[in-house]
């Protein structure tokens, strides 16, 4: 299962003013997570309750430097059955919207 996340902008430690309670429980079920970069994930993950530390969740990055031909790879454990987020931050969005639907067209996953 791959999971769309939101975020939270700047550096906002305390995230529930701003994210419903379901993206906490939805956090809490993750085995990876798809990040603009690593950085970025570990401190997304850092703001929830997770199966394992931030620093111990596997992580792909997606970017714009990101090839498409990595899609396939960014979403093998998807595939095998593990449940994986996706975050992309606000300004990364529109800029990695070609990067994320694509991903997504690669596992069939879009409707």
């Amino acid at each position: 299962k791959l999971l769309l996340l939101p975020n939270v902008l700047g550096g906002q430690r305390d995230h529930s003013p701003f994210l419903p309670v379901s993206v906490d429980a939805a956090v809490a079920t993750l085995d990876g997570l798809i990040a603009e970069s690593f950085p970025e994930g570990r401190s997304f993950l850092s703001r929830f309750q997770t199966k394992k530390r931030p620093q111990d969740t596997p992580m792909a990055e997606l970017n714009g430097r990101t090839p498409r031909e990595d899609m396939d790879f960014l979403l093998e454990p998807v595939l095998k059955g593990e449940c994986w987020g996706l975050v992309v931050d606000a300004g990364a969005s529109l800029h990695c919207r070609s990067r994320i639907d694509a991903c997504c067209e690669s596992a069939s996953l879009r409707s």
